[in-house]
């Protein structure tokens, strides 16, 4: 009786209560954009600009490049995820200031990081200020072309390795889910380099690292666009960004790697020295900061760029090569080429002068960039040149990459897979900061040199082995997860592969 009585002012209240923070979104905090006068697109409670990512209904990287396609004439227009009002920068001059020129001013990602509730997050994507300039020091001499030519070898085995399963397939013409054999494959790398573990995922599927590094970049949506776009939510209720299980994984599996080499007196040259080698360095109690605490978090950093980013360059590619026969025959004929003048083996040298085939992963790094949209925050406030516009200190800002990337003002009839954009004419001709499938500035991708060695490695014992063609169950519209700021598949990718 007494609840019956009571429910009605509990409803009454909070209908009260939703009225209340209804107008404050719509009249208050959605009219920043207004008020500064900078055009806008308009916002829907509570999600701001990005209902259709957080519904499920389209991607991060398409989401943006609509709006970079409606806003066409502007310099830069205002969006809203969530709460916050976002700048959106459309002029690659404004992106020079953003990434580069005025770096200082938007040195931060604002994207979550917290040390105590999710210690896995300290690694150089989330680390903010002072802690990634440190951090970035430190590992910098990790990325050199020197140490690349250390990994090769690394890689190089575990990519003949993993291709050669591939074979039975080819000589039965059969199909192949090859999202699913790149994901294999790149854990395959991945582990052997960062954790020095020699994994095989691909005749061994439901091998226990493999399931793991899938499950990083599957936490439903809301957590992971919160994370991206107001991570003081997640760090108010007390919520991770990485899924506790996980990152109780790979911290677990970074130690007892550890262990074991120090254990045995194992030295690989892999990265994995390279980061005992900094924790011994960095080893002080009185530091708080030490990467002996850090470790796990970089390795775990490092696994997860690597993995994800490369298995989708190398899908997308098999799949753009499926359609596009004459440019396949074309990378093969490249492959072929150098190989043969260096007695049929790869070695690093080689494989940066097959000049087609970087031509095909810089296009397929343009059509499909890993990373659709780069973000940053601004940290002291700028005026924006040749305006009297002020971006207070504090505002997200968006560059979407996947938007410039398909702008036919810089790349005719963008749909198109076309590696001859990436000739030297066309390289030497076009606009800076109109390629940016690695960001650029400061905050450049430190892992990029070791992302396109995967690749491109993977590319050379794939394509010059086997022939890959559409088929039935080649499913023609692509679909990308809404969850992610990278850009992946949500579903298996088939093709048919023949030997050569």
């Amino acid at each position: 009786m007494i609840f019956s009585e009571i429910l009605p002012k509990i409803l009454g209240l909070l209908i009260v209560f939703l009225s209340i923070a209804y107008l404050y979104f719509k009249f208050i905090l959605y009219s920043y954009w207004k008020r500064k006068n900078v055009p806008f697109e308009e916002p829907c409670v509570p999600f701001g600009s990005i209902g259709k990512i957080i519904q499920g209904k389209d991607n991060l990287g398409n989401t943006f490049c609509e709006l970079y396609k409606k806003f066409e004439g502007c310099r830069f227009f205002g969006a809203y995820t969530f709460h916050k009002p976002v700048l959106v920068i459309r002029d690659p001059e404004l992106a020079h200031c953003v990434l580069t020129r005025n770096f200082t001013e938007f040195h931060d990602r604002g994207v979550y990081y917290d040390a105590k509730l999710d210690p896995i997050t300290a690694h150089l994507f989330f680390l903010p200020g002072e802690k990634w300039k440190l951090m970035r020091g430190k590992l910098s001499p990790v990325f050199t072309p020197g140490k690349m030519k250390q990994f090769f070898s690394f890689i190089q085995d575990s990519a003949e390795k993993s291709s050669k399963t591939l074979e039975e397939f080819a000589k039965q013409s059969k199909i192949v889910d090859v999202k699913g054999f790149s994901s294999r494959f790149t854990t395959k790398i991945i582990t052997s380099v960062v954790f020095g573990i020699e994994s095989d995922p691909i005749e061994n599927p439901d091998e226990e690292i493999h399931a793991w590094g899938s499950k990083i970049f599957s936490s439903e949506t809301l957590r992971r666009n919160l994370g991206f776009f107001a991570p003081s939510i997640l760090s108010s209720f007390g919520i991770s960004f990485t899924e506790k299980s996980v990152s109780n994984f790979f911290e677990k599996l970074f130690r007892e790697a550890v262990e074991f080499r120090d254990k045995h007196n194992i030295t690989r040259g892999d990265l994995l020295d390279l980061l005992r080698q900094l924790t011994e360095e960095s080893h002080n109690p009185d530091k708080k900061d030490s990467l002996e605490k850090t470790g796990p978090a970089l390795a775990f950093g490092f696994f997860s760029a690597g993995f994800e980013t490369t298995l989708s360059a190398i899908t997308h590619c098999l799949y753009e090569l499926a359609i596009n026969e004459e440019i396949q025959e074309r990378t093969r004929e490249d492959i072929d080429k150098n190989l043969e003048r260096n007695d049929g083996n790869l070695d690093y040298d080689v494989l940066q002068d097959m000049s087609y085939l970087n031509k095909v992963a810089n296009e397929v790094l343009r059509k499909y960039p890993s990373v659709a949209i780069l973000n940053r925050t601004c940290t002291e406030e700028f005026k924006i040149p040749n305006t009297n516009i002020k971006v207070e200190k504090g505002t997200a800002v968006i560059i979407p990459v996947l938007g410039i990337h398909m702008d036919p003002k810089y790349y005719t009839d963008p749909e198109k897979f076309d590696p001859e954009r990436f000739n030297r004419e066309n390289t030497a001709n076009r606009k800076p900061y109109t390629y940016l499938p690695f960001g650029d500035g400061p905050r450049i991708c430190i892992g990029q040199r070791f992302a396109l060695l995967q690749f491109k490695i993977a590319l050379v014992y794939l394509i010059s082995k086997y022939r890959f063609s559409l088929c039935e169950e080649t499913k023609r519209k692509l679909s990308h997860s809404s969850a992610n700021i990278v850009y992946i598949l949500t579903h298996p990718l088939n093709l048919r592969i023949d030997m050569r």
